[in-house]
Protein backbone atom coordinates (compact mmCIF):
# COMPACT_ATOMS: atom_id res chain seq x y z
CA UNK A 1 0.00 0.00 0.00
CA UNK A 2 1.57 3.47 -1.26
CA UNK A 3 1.65 6.52 1.43
CA UNK A 4 -0.93 8.39 -0.39
CA UNK A 5 -3.25 5.82 -0.20
CA UNK A 6 -2.54 4.81 3.09
CA UNK A 7 -3.19 8.23 4.33
CA UNK A 8 -6.57 8.72 2.48
CA UNK A 9 -8.10 5.66 4.68
CA UNK A 10 -6.27 7.16 7.62
CA UNK A 11 -8.13 10.53 6.89
CA UNK A 12 -11.34 8.75 6.18
CA UNK A 13 -11.38 6.62 9.40
CA UNK A 14 -10.78 10.13 11.24
CA UNK A 15 -14.16 11.45 9.97
CA UNK A 16 -15.86 8.27 11.05
CA UNK A 17 -14.65 8.43 14.61
CA UNK A 18 -15.53 11.68 14.20
CA UNK A 19 -18.86 11.98 12.60
CA UNK A 20 -22.34 12.99 14.70
CA UNK A 21 -24.23 10.04 15.20
CA UNK A 22 -26.58 11.07 12.33
CA UNK A 23 -23.74 11.43 9.88
CA UNK A 24 -22.14 7.87 10.92
CA UNK A 25 -24.11 5.69 8.31
CA UNK A 26 -22.76 8.51 5.51
CA UNK A 27 -19.03 8.54 6.85
CA UNK A 28 -18.73 4.80 6.84
CA UNK A 29 -19.99 4.54 3.26
CA UNK A 30 -17.53 7.28 1.85
CA UNK A 31 -14.88 5.65 3.89
CA UNK A 32 -15.70 2.00 2.50
CA UNK A 33 -15.47 3.79 -0.76
CA UNK A 34 -11.47 4.78 -0.59
CA UNK A 35 -10.55 1.39 -0.90
CA UNK A 36 -12.50 0.87 -4.28
CA UNK A 37 -10.75 4.07 -6.12
CA UNK A 38 -8.17 2.88 -8.36
CA UNK A 39 -5.91 6.16 -8.17
CA UNK A 40 -4.56 6.72 -5.30
CA UNK A 41 -4.48 10.51 -5.57
CA UNK A 42 -7.98 10.49 -6.69
CA UNK A 43 -8.81 8.33 -3.10
CA UNK A 44 -6.88 10.93 -1.48
CA UNK A 45 -8.85 13.70 -3.02
CA UNK A 46 -12.01 11.85 -2.06
CA UNK A 47 -11.29 10.83 1.64
CA UNK A 48 -10.16 15.00 2.02
CA UNK A 49 -14.03 15.60 0.36
CA UNK A 50 -15.11 13.12 3.20
CA UNK A 51 -13.97 15.93 5.92
CA UNK A 52 -17.27 18.16 4.76
CA UNK A 53 -19.41 15.36 6.96
CA UNK A 54 -18.12 16.94 10.06
CA UNK A 55 -19.34 19.96 9.01
CA UNK A 56 -23.30 18.77 8.59
CA UNK A 57 -23.60 17.25 11.95
CA UNK A 58 -26.81 15.20 12.62
CA UNK A 59 -28.80 13.28 15.09
CA UNK A 60 -29.38 9.78 14.95
CA UNK A 61 -33.16 9.50 13.36
CA UNK A 62 -36.13 8.53 15.64
CA UNK A 63 -37.27 5.15 14.30
CA UNK A 64 -40.07 4.53 16.60
CA UNK A 65 -42.37 5.97 19.60
CA UNK A 66 -40.24 4.00 22.35
CA UNK A 67 -37.20 5.62 21.54
CA UNK A 68 -38.81 8.95 22.30
CA UNK A 69 -39.34 9.33 26.09
CA UNK A 70 -35.30 8.78 26.05
CA UNK A 71 -34.71 11.60 23.41
CA UNK A 72 -37.52 14.20 24.94
CA UNK A 73 -36.12 13.98 28.51
CA UNK A 74 -31.98 14.62 26.90
CA UNK A 75 -33.42 17.52 24.62
CA UNK A 76 -35.24 18.72 27.92
CA UNK A 77 -32.49 19.08 30.17
CA UNK A 78 -29.80 20.32 28.14
CA UNK A 79 -32.00 23.11 26.33
CA UNK A 80 -33.30 24.15 29.53
CA UNK A 81 -30.29 24.01 31.00
CA UNK A 82 -28.61 26.41 28.68
CA UNK A 83 -31.71 28.77 28.48
CA UNK A 84 -31.02 29.31 32.07
CA UNK A 85 -27.88 29.68 31.56
CA UNK A 86 -28.40 32.43 29.14
CA UNK A 87 -30.97 34.11 31.09
CA UNK A 88 -28.12 34.25 34.37
CA UNK A 89 -25.76 35.50 31.89
CA UNK A 90 -28.22 38.59 30.00
CA UNK A 91 -28.54 39.37 34.18
CA UNK A 92 -25.05 39.41 34.58
CA UNK A 93 -24.74 41.58 31.54
CA UNK A 94 -27.34 44.02 32.09
CA UNK A 95 -25.49 44.35 35.92
CA UNK A 96 -22.86 45.42 33.76
CA UNK A 97 -24.52 48.01 31.70
CA UNK A 98 -26.63 49.17 34.12
CA UNK A 99 -22.91 50.20 35.97
CA UNK A 100 -21.85 51.82 32.78
CA UNK A 101 -25.09 53.66 32.54
CA UNK A 102 -24.29 54.61 35.92
CA UNK A 103 -21.36 56.37 35.13
CA UNK A 104 -22.24 58.03 31.98
CA UNK A 105 -23.40 60.50 34.41
CA UNK A 106 -20.51 62.63 33.89
CA UNK A 107 -20.50 64.98 31.51
CA UNK A 108 -17.58 63.22 29.45
CA UNK A 109 -19.37 60.52 28.66
CA UNK A 110 -21.52 62.09 25.97
CA UNK A 111 -24.74 61.59 24.30
CA UNK A 112 -23.92 58.37 22.08
CA UNK A 113 -22.39 56.60 25.02
CA UNK A 114 -25.54 57.31 27.15
CA UNK A 115 -28.31 56.10 24.17
CA UNK A 116 -25.86 52.70 23.33
CA UNK A 117 -25.97 51.84 26.62
CA UNK A 118 -29.72 52.33 26.78
CA UNK A 119 -30.47 50.50 24.09
CA UNK A 120 -28.25 47.64 25.04
CA UNK A 121 -29.77 47.47 28.46
CA UNK A 122 -33.56 47.44 27.58
CA UNK A 123 -32.73 44.53 24.92
CA UNK A 124 -30.77 42.44 27.59
CA UNK A 125 -33.82 43.12 29.99
CA UNK A 126 -36.25 42.34 26.97
CA UNK A 127 -34.48 38.83 25.69
CA UNK A 128 -34.19 38.21 29.95
CA UNK A 129 -38.25 38.58 30.62
CA UNK A 130 -38.89 36.27 27.37
CA UNK A 131 -36.23 33.37 28.63
CA UNK A 132 -37.70 33.33 32.22
CA UNK A 133 -41.23 32.98 30.13
CA UNK A 134 -39.55 29.78 28.76
CA UNK A 135 -37.69 28.45 31.51
CA UNK A 136 -41.25 29.25 33.87
CA UNK A 137 -43.35 27.16 31.36
CA UNK A 138 -41.33 24.35 31.29
CA UNK A 139 -44.09 20.58 32.20
CA UNK A 140 -43.17 17.34 33.51
CA UNK A 141 -42.48 14.94 30.78
CA UNK A 142 -45.26 12.04 30.44
CA UNK A 143 -43.77 8.85 30.69
CA UNK A 144 -45.89 7.31 28.01
CA UNK A 145 -44.60 7.48 24.42
CA UNK A 146 -47.36 8.89 22.27
CA UNK A 147 -47.96 11.53 24.93
CA UNK A 148 -44.34 11.97 25.45
CA UNK A 149 -43.77 12.63 21.66
CA UNK A 150 -46.08 15.28 21.57
CA UNK A 151 -44.93 16.95 24.40
CA UNK A 152 -41.89 16.47 22.84
CA UNK A 153 -43.36 17.89 19.64
CA UNK A 154 -44.31 21.07 22.17
CA UNK A 155 -41.16 21.93 23.69
CA UNK A 156 -39.38 21.93 20.47
CA UNK A 157 -42.06 24.12 18.73
CA UNK A 158 -41.05 26.69 21.68
CA UNK A 159 -37.87 26.77 21.54
CA UNK A 160 -37.90 27.25 17.84
CA UNK A 161 -40.36 30.08 18.30
CA UNK A 162 -37.85 31.36 21.25
CA UNK A 163 -34.48 31.38 18.92
CA UNK A 164 -36.20 32.69 15.39
CA UNK A 165 -39.29 34.88 16.24
CA UNK A 166 -38.98 38.57 15.56
CA UNK A 167 -38.86 39.82 19.04
CA UNK A 168 -35.27 37.57 19.58
CA UNK A 169 -34.65 39.30 16.38
CA UNK A 170 -35.17 42.84 17.40
CA UNK A 171 -33.51 42.07 20.81
CA UNK A 172 -30.45 41.37 19.28
CA UNK A 173 -30.43 44.07 16.59
CA UNK A 174 -31.18 46.18 19.64
CA UNK A 175 -28.54 44.96 21.72
CA UNK A 176 -25.81 45.28 18.35
CA UNK A 177 -26.63 48.73 17.66
CA UNK A 178 -26.48 49.78 21.63
CA UNK A 179 -22.75 48.41 22.02
CA UNK A 180 -21.90 50.08 18.31
CA UNK A 181 -23.18 53.75 19.75
CA UNK A 182 -21.12 53.01 22.55
CA UNK A 183 -18.00 52.14 20.69
CA UNK A 184 -18.62 55.66 18.59
CA UNK A 185 -18.75 57.46 21.80
CA UNK A 186 -15.07 55.97 22.46
CA UNK A 187 -11.91 58.42 22.16
CA UNK A 188 -9.90 57.07 18.89
CA UNK A 189 -9.64 57.18 15.13
CA UNK A 190 -12.69 56.93 12.85
CA UNK A 191 -10.82 53.47 11.94
CA UNK A 192 -10.16 51.91 15.51
CA UNK A 193 -13.73 52.69 16.11
CA UNK A 194 -14.63 51.09 12.96
CA UNK A 195 -12.64 47.65 13.89
CA UNK A 196 -14.42 48.12 17.60
CA UNK A 197 -17.55 48.16 15.63
CA UNK A 198 -16.86 45.22 12.90
CA UNK A 199 -15.54 43.01 15.91
CA UNK A 200 -19.12 43.39 17.74
CA UNK A 201 -20.84 42.15 14.61
CA UNK A 202 -18.63 39.64 13.95
CA UNK A 203 -18.97 37.85 17.89
CA UNK A 204 -23.06 37.85 17.23
CA UNK A 205 -21.80 36.04 13.40
CA UNK A 206 -21.80 32.55 14.08
CA UNK A 207 -24.28 32.25 16.75
CA UNK A 208 -26.62 33.39 14.56
CA UNK A 209 -25.52 31.03 12.23
CA UNK A 210 -25.77 28.26 14.89
CA UNK A 211 -29.14 28.78 16.12
CA UNK A 212 -30.10 28.70 12.45
CA UNK A 213 -28.61 25.27 12.04
CA UNK A 214 -30.23 24.52 15.36
CA UNK A 215 -33.63 25.37 14.49
CA UNK A 216 -33.22 23.30 11.10
CA UNK A 217 -32.38 20.44 13.17
CA UNK A 218 -35.19 20.59 15.26
CA UNK A 219 -37.79 21.15 12.35
CA UNK A 220 -35.96 17.83 10.86
CA UNK A 221 -36.70 15.95 14.90
CA UNK A 222 -40.49 17.88 14.39
CA UNK A 223 -40.93 16.45 11.19
CA UNK A 224 -39.85 12.92 12.37
CA UNK A 225 -42.71 12.96 15.21
CA UNK A 226 -44.83 13.91 13.25
CA UNK A 227 -44.43 10.63 10.96
CA UNK A 228 -44.18 8.64 13.82
CA UNK A 229 -47.51 10.24 15.30
CA UNK A 230 -49.14 9.61 12.27
CA UNK A 231 -47.95 5.84 11.73
CA UNK A 232 -48.42 4.96 15.15
CA UNK A 233 -45.02 4.45 15.47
Amino acid sequence: MTLIRRKALEISSWVTWLASPGCKDWAEGLEREVAFIPSDWHALGWALGSIRVLFTPREVPLRSLAEVPTVAAKFVRDHRLKASFTFYGCIATGFLLAVSLWSDRHPVSGPLSLSGNCLALAAVFSFSLRLRAYCRSARIQPTEPRACALFFRSELLRFIDLESDRTTALCLAAFIGGIALSFLSLRGSALFKAQEIALTFAMFVIPVIQARANSQKRRRRVSELDALLAGGG
